[in-house]
């Protein structure tokens, strides 16, 4: 596998989780609560019944796996071995017909020629050396028509605060050290890079945290922290 665009840092960083992947007590446990937000957001674009989808830095699974639930034939790859190794344990022992490998996008995209009919990848941008690499590559695997859903955190002052400093440090939802504020990226730079490989802007949501309800809502305003965006290949 090419290790270009993949930064060992925070590929460590994620094979650090190991089997917490699924527990939902566990560092992973915002994943889950927010990826029936994540489907939700999906549906508005693609009938998932029956569509080909590549869940792209899939990590252990946890979209992957919910977006085969609701009938979608899923390949889910990532540069984490242990990564991968948890997602297909976890879909053997839920007996989902889940495909997992460990390769990147860009070596994906340069040896086959499948093309989807929706392409996922949250929460995954903002740990590679170049995320923009990541887009064109996703892009040129996606069938003419097809949507792809990026999702990643704001480069703000507020989304420093909210993920690093009280997620990480005060609230602890995730391990110290998962993000570091020059690997955000602001919403027009994630709209600038998609339209250049030739994605056209259909949607955008904000992702909100209550710290004091424990509660996920998407939102069309607010501060944007958080924030899903579809696009559609031209």
């Amino acid at each position: 596998m090419s290790q270009t665009n993949i930064n060992p840092a925070e590929l460590q960083k994620f094979d650090g989780y190991l089997d917490a992947w699924w527990d939902l007590a566990g560092p992973a446990d915002g994943l889950h609560k927010i990826t029936p937000l994540r489907i939700l957001f999906i549906e508005k674009f693609v009938n998932l019944t029956d569509a080909k989808v590549l869940d792209v830095g899939c990590g252990g699974g946890i979209l992957s796996e919910a977006m085969a639930r609701r009938g979608a034939d899923v390949f889910g790859i990532d540069a984490s071995k242990v990564a991968v190794g948890a997602a297909r344990g976890h879909a053997g022992t839920a007996e989902l017909a889940v495909r997992y490998d460990v390769i990147t996008a860009e070596d994906l995209c340069s040896e086959c020629s499948q093309k989807y009919d929706l392409i996922t990848c949250v929460e995954m941008l903002e740990h590679v050396p170049d995320p923009k690499s990541v887009i064109k590559a996703c892009s040129q695997m996606l069938a003419p028509g097809g949507t792809i859903v990026l999702s990643t955190i704001d480069r703000t002052l507020v989304s420093w605060l909210s993920i690093v400093a009280i997620g990480e440090w005060v609230l602890r939802l995730l391990p110290v050290g998962t993000h570091t504020y020059r690997g955000l990226i602001r919403k027009d730079e994630m709209i600038e890079w998609a339209q250049s490989a030739g994605l056209r802007p259909k949607m955008s949501r904000n992702l909100h945290y209550n710290p004091f309800s424990g509660q996920y809502a998407l939102s069309e305003g607010g501060p944007r922290v958080i924030y899903l965006c579809a696009f559609q290949k031209v």
